[in-house]
């Protein structure tokens, strides 16, 4: 099997050919300390992907330290979805931070009236 091409910053020679992390001498790795992916770190040297893990845990927790179960299936889903960091940077947003906390917990009915009226 081939290797996986390498996702990490390059150095490029005068002509533009670009030089490996190794072979440009950067000792600096970008192994996500989690999964292992090789890539953009964010915070805590963890990738994209184990960032919003840890983001979604935080917000959607019940006060078990428990993601509350009946939001499992959207975490799933958010979390197959390409590109994490479009729904990292969605999750800035004080208003969804809001919400979610407040469906997690319970302090916001997850029904339709319950939703309409944290519009915001």
């Amino acid at each position: 099997m081939a290797a996986a091409p390498v996702a990490t910053p390059t150095v490029c020679c005068s002509d533009g050919t670009p030089i490996c992390r190794d072979c440009a001498g950067i000792v600096r790795d970008f192994f996500c300390d989690r999964c292992g992916f090789q890539g953009l770190l964010l915070g805590r040297r963890l990738c994209e992907h184990c960032t919003l893990t840890d983001t979604l845990a935080r917000l959607l927790d019940d006060g078990t330290g428990r993601i509350a179960s009946k939001f499992l299936p959207l975490v799933k889903v958010l979390l197959e979805m390409d590109r994490p960091k479009s729904r990292l940077i969605w999750l800035r947003n004080p208003n969804v931070v809001r919400l979610l906390r407040g469906l997690a917990t319970g302090s916001i009915p997850l029904t339709h009236d319950g939703l309409h009226q944290e519009t915001p």
